[in-house]
């Protein structure tokens, strides 16, 4: 025997060594009996042999406790499933109860600061007046002078500069304007009070001369005239009038070039504004609180919807068929939670569902709570209408009715001023207009800029009106008078100085809107 294996067994059953004479005989025995001694020290070390089947079992049984039955363990995924629930709704409760509470910090602190500048940023009245009168040098009569709405007629001053000696003097005398009754140009409200735009700039011209005006309607079935030499308009209805020596003057706009050839008539210079456009009201922010819903557009949220209805669906199938589980709802919620032990034990084609199914969600809610938080730190102001087309596809009807008539008349090129119906349209939704208070039609930007800042500024120093980006057309306005009339050049003096006024008007409100 090899004395190395001897060392390594000595601990076993030590042999003893004799004299020569025995030890062969005797080396065959010990080998057999170590060797048997190895076999049993082996079967000894593993548990549930034969040589520890009394003692090694038992000690087995204690250390892995008592054996689990199925209703055990689906007691104890259930309260897993649970536990889990409840912390994460626990957690996203916390989460969004801090985020409104910053929130709300934020806003009271916005508003500290809107109240510390909004007298810089914003402001009064009275200052706006000031810059007005100022520019237009008339300072002296300031305190007099009221500039408004055209629709509500607009004064520039109540003390005109003298005309030249060689004019008719026209103060005190009535003037007869024929034109055509067509909201929102010229038309009668209500009372029988002669309102427009168009009606609003005579009044601007007869205070700078001095004289009353007495508006005379024209019939609309009577034409004077052709337009594009094809299509006939109402407003030559009101030239007629003119024409005939029956009134002493009309209002004449975008038809200018066209009435120059009409024998009789003649223009006095005629003053070119800017855009014509839309007062609509201000989109509010979205406060942060209110926007939980919003980082998601609502494509996104009803596929969503959808998928997880249809995940739910397909575990919830598979949990009550498949494996016949007493409790289907808890197993759907412990595979959506991705608890390991219940995945684990569900088919290859659950499998790669979930996986794909719990993907997704992680880049769901990765993108929504990056998204929420910038939506719960910052006032996210909406886009709003900025075109005319946008105006017309909004679902408010006043919008609907408004823009649908102003892209009429805008790609005819007014053609769909002879048809009666539209003028019909135009007053009823003139009149839901006036009513709502929500939007003021075919101004100028410069006009309804100065009108912003002077009426629609709310109690934080923010206008809550706002004019549409996108204008209608140039407004080419002019008086309408007979052939060498002997009012012409008092008109044309009162123009010169009423374009001097409004162009240096314009430019103090873009300065001041700047």
């Amino acid at each position: 025997m090899p004395s190395h294996w001897m060392e390594s067994n000595k601990h076993i059953y030590p042999v003893k060594r004799r004299d020569d004479s025995v030890e062969h005989g005797q080396a065959s025995n010990e080998i057999g009996i170590q060797v048997e001694a190895i076999h049993v020290q082996e079967r000894s070390s593993h548990p549930g042999s034969f040589s520890d089947c009394g003692v090694s079992e038992v000690k087995a049984m204690e250390l892995r406790g008592p054996k689990l039955t199925p209703e055990d363990r689906l007691r104890a995924r259930d309260r897993r499933t649970r536990y889990h629930f409840a912390m994460e709704g626990t957690v996203l409760t916390c989460i969004i109860a801090i985020m409104y509470k910053c929130d709300w910090f934020i806003y009271e602190g916005s508003l500290v600061l809107k109240d510390l500048k909004a007298d810089t940023l914003y402001p009064t009245n009275k200052q706006i007046h000031r810059e007005v009168c100022s520019a237009v040098d008339m300072e002296e009569t300031c305190h007099s002078t009221r500039i408004r709405h055209f629709v509500d007629s607009v004064t520039l001053s109540s003390n005109p500069k003298p005309v030249s000696k060689e004019s008719l003097d026209l103060h005190g005398r009535t003037l007869i304007l024929s034109a055509m009754d067509l909201v929102p140009f010229i038309y009668r409200d209500d009372q029988g009070v002669v309102r427009g735009s168009e009606y609003g700039f005579v009044k601007m011209v007869s205070e700078q001369i001095g004289f009353d005006v007495k508006v005379v309607n024209s019939d609309p079935s009577e034409f004077w005239g052709k337009f594009n030499q094809s299509l006939q308009i109402h407003d030559t209805g009101a030239i007629g009038i003119l024409a005939r020596l029956e009134s002493d003057m009309s209002i004449g706009q975008h038809l200018l070039d066209d009435i120059k050839m009409i024998s009789g008539i003649e223009s006095v210079h005629s003053y070119e504004s800017d855009g014509l456009c839309f007062l609509i009201r201000r989109e509010q922010p979205k406060r942060g609180w209110m926007s939980l819903i919003s980082p998601l557009d609502q494509l996104t949220w009803i596929g969503t919807g959808v998928s997880l209805l249809a995940g739910i669906g397909f575990i919830y199938i598979f949990s009550l068929v498949k494996s016949g589980d007493p409790h289907p709802w808890l197993t759907v919620l412990a595979l959506l939670l991705g608890q390991a032990s219940d995945v684990n034990k569900s088919s290859a084609g659950l499998k790669v569902f979930l996986f794909s199914f719990l993907m997704a969600t992680m880049i769901l809610k990765s993108g929504y709570s990056g998204t929420l938080f910038a939506f719960l730190t910052v006032d996210i102001l909406p886009e709003g209408i900025k075109t005319l087309q946008e105006l017309d596809h909004s679902d408010k009807a006043i919008w609907t009715s408004m823009a649908k008539n102003v892209a009429r008349f805008r790609d005819a090129g007014y053609t769909g001023m002879s048809e009666r119906h539209v003028q019909v349209e135009f007053n009823e939704m003139f009149e839901l207009k006036a009513s709502q208070d929500d939007a003021a039609l075919f101004e100028t930007a410069s006009i309804l800029d100065y009108e912003i800042r002077l009426r629609y500024i709310d109690e934080n120093g923010e206008a809550y009106m706002r004019r549409l980006e996108q204008c209608w057309n140039l407004y080419n306005v002019g008086i309408l008078l007979q052939d060498r009339s002997i009012y012409r050049e008092v008109f044309q003096m009162a123009f010169l100085r009423l374009t001097d006024v409004f162009t240096m008007f314009e430019d103090v409100n873009k300065m001041d809107c700047g």
